[in-house]
């Protein structure tokens, strides 16, 4: 049953059934059906004998080898769909047959893919015949590549709207604007702040919908609603600066970006799609805007109950799950006893794996796994040079990281790094949440400082300046992780650049700073600082921008290459490196070479 929407804004049930005759079957040359699975299509689908489309769209899918295959015809694309040749996350785009953009639109086609997911709504509007039932408000938007306003929206969304008492065509503008960056829920460059809070909720149910989460696991509109209110009020029970349901939220939209744009929902199954926006809408649950350095030397309940270890993140986690428990919000209430058991293993180890003390672990597990599944890549043979082996669909060419403990160590991955990616947003975003965030900390400090209690790092107002905190999370905590990611995600090269671009800014304020100081310090001590921070600025430019141009261009994973993949691994030893040289070796050096190694 395909739920549509009506030209008259009314949600109706539709009923499409499409059988095939056995003359049919023999003429596409079909195969009996292969099971689903989060891989992209063959290079050639069985039958794939171009077809134009009767009803004004051509279809087109990307093959595994990068290549677009088209024109078709809806009812094709949905046939192979439904034969098991193409999955849902198989990246197409289409094209108004006759419009006057519609060689632009051809053109600009690694701008306008989708997973299969994101369209499915229209391709089977097209099926049974409701094709052109957007407003012209949708249409004016030329497609929405992942946009919550396009036509792929079904019956979530528009309830969900309604519910948070949300003008439509507002909120599709605060959304899916035709020309503001920060206002196109699919983009890196996407504000969260510039929503409302009522407009928080649709936001969330319009990511699910994208990803087919509410039609693939049967979640209804109620059930949703309850869930998302219940990590509200828990999100907003302190009224944190930064840990509040906005960060929540643009955690999931991270992850949404991770998934569509930067083209990570190749390498999941539809499971832990679920399981990943899951925990990224859930990692804060309930913070208190007090870190376990608190909690621990405090002594609190929290720090009691789980024995000083990561009490905030065991907490989240027991948090999402008593939300979970209770009918009324149970998002996974449909789930078989095998995915619940699969969700809650993922979103567990995902909220655990957002401690800062896992960071460096993480990476490793993450630098390991991209360099042992990129030399498995390597040696085996293009299963597409056997033209009796039929390709698997299993994950991305060659199967890269199939197994799932490969992408549970990718969900945590991820998970974490949504929850750092701040400072590779555009600046005035970057900036908006290091305010915040510095804010909160400097708040904790000053409760410790009133409780007696050693201040935490980077909680001390009196002696942390932001944008020496700043620089150093950027350089020793975000950009190698970064880096790892654009290895297997190439698209995500984009915040890699805003990241290098935010820490050239932050870079100029710190040594503003530090002039600013002429004749209140010591002469020599000054230079030396601003000599430190000139060798960082260097450093930290020459391992990016290789990194960056390197990618330049590059479309998909396979493209990569294993040199470029190994880059990964060693950045952070690199920068660390490098630095000790610059220190032993640069202008006007008073440390000794055992100071500047330290």
């Amino acid at each position: 049953q395909i739920r549509t929407q009506s030209p008259g804004g009314d949600i109706a049930d539709a009923e499409a059934r499409i059988s095939f005759s056995e003359d049919t079957l023999e003429a596409l040359d079909w195969k009996p059906a292969q099971p689903s699975s989060p891989g992209l299509a063959r290079t050639k689908l069985a039958g794939a004998r171009k077809r134009k489309s009767q009803v004004g769209t051509d279809w087109y899918y990307i093959d595994e080898e990068g290549a677009s295959q088209g024109p078709f015809d809806a009812f094709r694309m949905l046939a192979w769909f439904r034969a098991g040749y193409l999955h849902e996350q198989v990246m197409v785009y289409y094209v108004q047959k006759g419009s006057p953009t519609e060689t632009e639109e051809k053109e600009e086609r690694p701008n306008r893919e989708l997973p299969l997911a994101a369209v499915f709504s229209r391709l089977t509007n097209e099926v049974i015949g409701h094709a052109g039932a957007e407003s012209s408000f949708e249409s004016s938007l030329e497609t929405g590549r992942g946009a919550i306003g396009c036509e792929a929206c079904t019956w979530l969304w528009p309830e969900a709207l309604a519910v948070s008492s949300v003008a439509r065509e507002d909120f599709l503008e605060h959304v899916n604007s035709a020309d503001d960056p920060s206002r196109q829920c699919h983009s890196w460059t996407f504000d969260v702040w510039q929503l409302d809070p009522s407009e928080l909720l649709p936001l969330g149910a319009g990511i699910l919908h994208q990803l087919q989460v509410p039609a693939t696991f049967d979640v209804g509109v109620e059930v949703f609603v309850e869930f998302f209110r219940e990590v509200e009020r828990y999100m907003n029970a302190y009224d944190n600066p930064f840990h509040n349901i906005y960060h929540a939220t643009d955690t999931m939209q991270v992850l949404f970006c991770f998934l569509c744009a930067f083209r990570g929902a190749v390498f999941f199954t539809d499971v832990e799609v679920f399981a990943l926006l899951l925990a990224g809408l859930c990692h804060d649950l309930n913070h208190p805007g007090l870190n376990n350095k608190y909690q621990v030397n405090a002594m609190t309940r929290l720090a009691i109950m789980y024995n000083d270890v990561s009490p905030l993140e065991n907490h989240h986690a027991a948090v999402t799950f008593q939300i979970l428990s209770r009918p009324e919000s149970d998002i996974t209430a449909t789930l078989n006893e095998e995915d619940r058991n699969r969700i809650r293993k993922l979103v567990i180890c995902a909220i655990l794996a957002t401690e800062m003390t896992m960071h460096f672990n993480l990476k490793d597990e993450l630098d390991s796994c991209i360099i042992r599944n990129a030399e498995e890549d390597a040696k085996k043979d293009d299963p597409l040079d056997d033209p009796e082996e039929q390709p698997r669909l299993t994950g991305m060419r060659n199967e890269f990281l199939a197994s799932p403990e490969d992408r549970e160590i990718l969900v945590k991955a991820l998970c974490h790094i949504a929850d750092i990616s701040n400072p590779s947003r555009r600046w005035d975003v970057a900036k908006k949440w290091s305010d915040r965030v510095v804010e909160e900390f400097f708040a904790q400090g000053d409760l410790e400082k009133a409780e007696g209690l050693p201040v935490s790092p980077a909680c001390d107002r009196d002696n942390t300046l932001q944008t020496e905190l700043s620089l150093n999370f950027i350089d020793f905590i975000v950009a190698p992780f970064f880096v790892a990611l654009t290895q297997i995600m190439p698209r995500g090269v984009e915040a890699l650049r805003l990241l290098s671009e935010n820490r050239n800014t932050w870079h100029g304020l710190l040594r503003k700073e530090i002039e600013e100081k002429e004749g209140l310090e010591d002469p020599e001590v000054l230079q030396e600082t601003l000599e430190k921070w000139e060798d960082r600025r260097v450093v930290s430019n020459d391992l990016l921008t290789p990194i960056i141009e390197g990618l330049s261009g590059v479309e998909s994973a396979e493209e990569t290459g294993f040199i470029q993949r190994k880059r990964s691994r060693y950045m952070l030893h690199d920068f660390l490196s490098a630095i000790a040289e610059k220190r032993k070796s640069g202008r006007l050096r008073t440390l000794s070479a055992v100071a500047a190694e330290e």
